[in-house]
């Protein structure tokens, strides 16, 4: 609820000539503690003044709404329904414990309230926008549009109709309409960090991962470092310049958030921006620094296999083979994935382990029988290794995905050649010498004569 609204309602309507003057002093002294956030306080000074005077109306509706501030939505809606009951022409009264009722998951209710609550006022906007909110959650979205229309002809200077506007649209997916609103919130108030945060995170649906940076920069720009949303924004704007290959700014951002953060700071949103900057230093190819990014987020989250295998590639980089190995076989312990033993066998491939390469690509494609890449290269492994059967199988596997690899194009006609098909082998030998493989050309020349 809107405290202030309420504290100037109270102050601009209240009428107490007709108080007893002890009651009065005490409504005073808990509008006075209510304006001070001492809510306990407010409640027994109003209770006393209650105990005076029994019916005054806005003793209860000020008691129901400190109360509904408290979460105590059941005793504010029964001070509310005193208050309407002692003054039913209030509009107010009805806003107030349609508010309560809303957040008492009465959501029906509520909007019954603020329809009476228009009813009385018909040309309060705030009415129709939190009634718009209401039938929101009830799905019912052609309702809150309506309400959101006639809360802006009613007030088109009110930035937060276009808005909350615009995020209706957004749920029914209209993404091009909701970002019409935010850009006229934006034009009528251009001074406020969220709305250049919701503006940002719509380009990303939209695929503007440009204005999507620039609302971060303008966003950035207006947030106050004690907002609790200032780092999540800074990751939010890292991601951004990550997708956009902008990896140094990406680095940046990540460094604000981690020099910023303490121990008791949001443990979920220090791994993702351990993750998001190892993955950064590992595009800027700062293979060390990716490395130590690695280690500091397996403090937070241990299990997560992505990133092992991250740092398994920035030891690949540094010719670290054995490293490399050592990091995926954690991850595979984790969970054994066919990413994880692809990536292994490409280390066992740099250490000589031509058995266990084979096993790995084996076991990659046992995982999953759509991984062509794993086909690919146990073919080329087998034409090598003299497997020749072996090899033709994987080929033929390999280049329904992709019939102009020359490279396996050229083991499988080898292949074929040695299994005594010279007549097929060297067909498919000069196909690949016509998409310009040398093996293919210097092969043909010494067999397929």
């Amino acid at each position: 609820m809107n405290r202030i609204l309420l504290t100037f309602s109270i102050l601009f309507i209240t009428n107490f000539n007709t108080f007893a003057q002890k009651a009065k002093e005490y409504y005073e002294k808990g509008l006075n503690a209510f304006e001070k956030k001492l809510d306990n306080q407010a409640l027994l000074y109003l209770d006393s003044s209650i105990n005076l005077k029994n019916d005054e109306y806005m003793s209860y509706q000020l008691r129901g709404f400190v109360k509904s501030s408290q979460g105590k939505f059941v005793d504010a809606i029964a001070d509310f329904d005193k208050a309407i009951g002692l003054n039913p022409n209030d509009a107010d009264n009805f806003a107030y414990r349609a508010s309560a009722k809303g957040s008492n998951t009465d959501t029906n209710g509520a909007v019954q309230d603020l329809s009476q609550a228009i009813k009385i006022s018909p040309r309060k906007c705030q009415y129709y926008r939190d009634r718009a909110k209401l039938y929101a959650k009830l799905k019912d979205t052609l309702s809150a549009k309506l309400d959101f229309d006639k809360a802006i002809t009613l007030d088109p200077e009110d930035a937060y109709n276009f808005i909350e506007r615009a995020m209706i649209k957004e749920a029914a997916n209209d993404l091009r309409g909701a970002l019409q609103d935010l850009n006229e919130g934006i034009l009528i108030d251009p001074n406020q960090s969220p709305f250049y945060r919701h503006r940002a995170e719509l380009h990303l649906k939209l695929r503007d991962t440009t204005s999507a940076l620039s609302d971060y920069d303008n966003d950035i720009r207006l947030i106050k470092k004690d907002d609790p949303m200032f780092y999540w924004d800074h990751y939010d704007r890292a991601t951004a310049r990550f997708n956009k290959a902008y990896y140094q700014g990406c680095i940046e951002d990540c460094s604000i958030v981690i020099s910023g953060l303490t121990t008791d700071s949001d443990t979920s949103l220090i791994k993702f921006v351990y993750k998001c900057r190892a993955l950064a230093n590992l595009k800027s190819t700062n293979y060390f620094a990716a490395i130590a990014d690695c280690d500091e987020f397996y403090k937070h989250d241990p299990k997560d296999i992505s990133i092992y295998l991250a740092k398994a590639e920035a030891y690949y980089m540094l010719s670290e083979f054995s490293n490399c190995i050592t990091t995926i076989n954690k991850a595979i312990a984790i969970h054994p994935t066919a990413e994880a033993y692809f990536y292994k066998s490409m280390a066992n491939v740099k250490l000589n382990n031509l058995k266990e390469v084979e096993n790995d690509l084996t076991k990659a494609i046992n995982l999953n029988p759509s991984y062509f890449l794993a086909y690919r290269n146990r073919a080329l492994l087998r034409g090598v290794q003299a497997n020749y059967k072996g090899a033709v199988s994987d080929a033929n596997v390999f280049l329904k995905n992709d019939p102009t690899d020359v490279k396996v194009l050229t083991t499988k006609g080898m292949a074929l050649y040695f299994l005594n098909n010279k007549k097929e082998g060297c067909a498919i030998v000069k196909r690949a010498i016509s998409l310009g493989d040398q093996t293919a050309k210097q092969f043909a020349k010494e067999k397929c004569k």
